[in-house]
């Protein structure tokens, strides 16, 4: 889920590895108006019977671009091993930086489970930066309205941190962003705000996925901070903080 990028970076700060840190500040970042030409949606989403399987799942060979917080980020799957594990890697990097600097994520899917091995940054050079570990499942045969506890213990060179939150697959729906029309899962991440200490509260993530691209960066993400120290805002509330915009191929 986003969780690996999204709580790395958040959603860098902000996407769904920013989901178990919580947001830190991030800025929306609407649909531009990119298209490309309108494909079917797919596949078929009937809500007492869709599984998280349905939606959250990446297509080898498949590449698209979102915008998360106001900057494009380029996806793409492909096979590979990891640590002597056979994953899927998904790879990152932003279209605006011709440095070559670029980030990978490692994920082995099953039709029951999806499971995060860890990921690596690298830079202008091609070495290895940091190796971030995090081994981690997510129950894919949930239906709607079911719910899971996910607690994540990531570990890097600054030594190990653990998120926990509550992941619920909310209900299906259809979306047309960068002209096309793709049936997705709606799910929440909520969990308490870990990124501000000083105001205590929950944090709202919601993430909508769609068959073929994967988990990391859904093809829609927005959140919110409701807080409990009865300080104003009470709320606080950030839209489309990661969109799709360009669906390639």
């Amino acid at each position: 889920m986003y969780i690996s990028k999204v709580s790395k970076n958040l959603i860098p700060v902000c996407v769904l590895a920013s989901v178990f840190s919580g947001l830190s500040g991030c800025g929306g970042g609407g649909d531009d108006g990119n298209s490309a030409s309108a494909t079917a949606a797919t596949p078929a989403i009937v809500g007492d019977t869709t599984t998280l399987a349905s939606c959250m799942s990446p297509s080898l060979g498949k590449q698209y671009a979102a915008k998360e917080a106001g900057s494009e980020i380029t996806v793409s799957f492909y096979g590979g091993t990891y640590n002597g594990s056979d994953v899927t890697v998904e790879k990152h990097h932003r279209a605006a930086d011709p440095s070559g600097v670029f980030s990978e994520l490692y994920t082995v899917y099953t039709p029951e489970k999806l499971t995060n091995l860890g990921d690596r940054d690298y830079n202008a050079s091609g070495t290895i930066d940091t190796t971030t570990y995090a081994g981690y499942s997510i129950d894919l045969t949930k239906k709607v309205g079911e719910s899971q506890v996910l607690s994540i213990t990531k570990t890097n060179s600054y030594g190990p941190s653990t998120y926990s939150s509550t992941f619920v697959f909310d209900g299906v729906e259809t979306l047309t962003m960068a002209g096309v029309t793709l049936n997705t899962c709606r799910t929440m991440l909520v969990g308490e705000n870990s990124l501000r200490q000083s105001r205590p509260g929950t944090s709202t993530t919601t993430a909508w996925f769609a068959a073929g691209y994967g988990f990391s960066y859904p093809v829609k993400v927005s959140a919110s901070f409701d807080y409990s120290d009865g300080k104003a805002p009470a709320r606080e509330s950030f839209d489309n903080v990661v969109i799709l915009t360009v669906p390639l191929h």
